[in-house]
């Protein structure tokens, strides 16, 4: 009763302090002290919840950028349990569009520690379940947007992290033009925000991995060192090895593959630490790949199959690992193997729901089908990929498509040509 009590004194303080902030650790503290002993209805878990979207709400309201940071991270680590406000709230984000009415959402999203919640909910999705994270990401920007109760600072935070997990999905999907409209709504509400300069890094790491996809190198690389300088400082450690991770990958497709190698070396063990399985994952696949690409395939299988393990139940991260398997056969003209990876690799980003990302998986598989002469099937993942390819302005993608197209016409008139010859 009296930790009840003490909870609700702590969630009326609207007024942010520093002697608020100090009462919340010190009951937080005394929870999670508590935390290893029996708690079958979750409502330590759920306590627990509260008290870090209270000191999260102290830390953001006095511009505490470590802290408010860590307060998030300690809900990311709270979801991962099962307690009754997540029941809930999932029951609700899961429904279907059309039954998600205004009035429910406001039943479901009344509070803004059920809001802080649900994002934490949909924040641990968006990787595993793309589309609904996309779908719940925007009902929770719909519902805030209309929400006249939320403290100005806390509803600039809500704001842009749905318009931010929006963005992430709909890069993760692909659709490149969606994705950008929403990281700039997601900027301009987090430059709203208190404790707003770690969010808006956040924002810019998209960037980074925007001019990476856009090949330039030079601005992704020096942006991405820069970040993870920022994101170490902040205690951002997710974030840091992400940079690490992008500019690896950097390395690689500037052609320094030595680099690339002892740098996903050392990414993947911290990783292996403390990192998400999706980022592992895909740490992992690229690693197998230029371990491959060495000539240690007995490792690089392994490393394959760890990268398979961690990416499974995420359509989209498993996509990536096959193709990076198939990729593997490719090289070394395979092609049978190549194409059967590439196969599996197709259903599983159709599974994913990633439009963009299937497009151009599409033209590469493409041009393996036609380096075993299967010209026809290579013209049909074309024609299937070139109206999301144009709709995306997916340009580079765009320009190898319409070359692959070029050559199965030639390979089509000399085969008509030979034919008449013949005849």
């Amino acid at each position: 009763m009296a930790c009840s009590e003490k909870l609700s004194e702590l969630l009326r303080e609207s007024a942010p302090s520093f002697s608020g902030l100090d009462s919340t650790r010190n009951s937080f503290d005394l929870m999670a002290a508590e935390y290893s002993t029996s708690d079958w209805y979750g409502e330590r878990l759920e306590i627990c919840s509260t008290l870090a979207f209270i000191g999260w709400r102290h830390s953001n309201a006095l511009g505490l950028e470590i802290e408010s940071q860590e307060w998030l991270r300690v809900s990311d680590v709270l979801v991962r349990e099962d307690f009754a406000a997540i029941d809930c709230i999932e029951s609700f984000l899961k429904l279907p569009a059309e039954e998600q009415t205004t009035p429910r959402a406001v039943n479901f999203l009344s509070r803004p520690e059920d809001v802080f919640l649900a994002l934490a909910c949909v924040r641990r999705d968006r990787n595993v379940d793309t589309p609904n994270a996309l779908r719940a990401a925007t009902t929770i920007y719909e519902t805030c947007r209309e929400a006249r109760s939320l403290a100005e600072g806390e509803k600039a935070f809500f704001l842009g992290e749905a318009a931010w997990i929006a963005g992430n999905a709909c890069r993760y999907l692909g659709r490149q033009s969606e994705a950008s409209k929403w990281l700039k709504v997601s900027t301009a509400h987090f430059g709203k925000c208190p404790a707003g300069a770690p969010l808006l890094a956040k924002v810019n790491l998209n960037a980074c991995v925007q001019a990476r996809d856009e090949h330039n190198l030079e601005r992704a690389r020096r942006d991405a060192i820069a970040l993870r300088e920022q994101f170490v400082g902040w205690h951002m450690l997710y974030e840091a090895a992400f940079c690490s991770l992008l500019e690896c990958l950097i390395d690689n497709e500037a052609g320094h593959s030595g680099l690339a190698l002892s740098g996903l070396e050392q990414v993947v063990e911290e990783l292996r630490q403390f990192g998400s399985v999706s980022l592992l994952a895909c740490a992992l696949h690229n690693l197998a790949a230029l371990v491959a690409a060495s000539g240690d395939m007995d490792r690089a299988e392994a490393l394959f199959g760890e990268a398979a393990a961690a990416a499974s139940g995420s359509p989209i991260m498993e996509s990536s690992v096959l193709f990076s398997i198939a990729d593997c056969h490719f090289q070394v003209d395979d092609l049978n193997e190549a194409i059967r990876w590439s196969q599996m690799g197709i259903s599983k980003a159709v599974e994913g729901g990633c439009t963009g990302v299937l497009a151009y998986r599409r033209v590469w598989f493409a041009e393996v089908l036609l380096h075993a002469d299967r010209v026809e099937e290579a013209r049909q993942q074309l024609v299937t990929a070139l109206p999301v390819l144009t709709a995306e302005r997916m340009l580079p993608e765009g320009v190898h498509a319409a070359k692959l197209m070029s050559e199965i016409s030639s390979r089509n008139r000399v085969d008509d040509s030979a034919s008449r010859n013949r005849s």
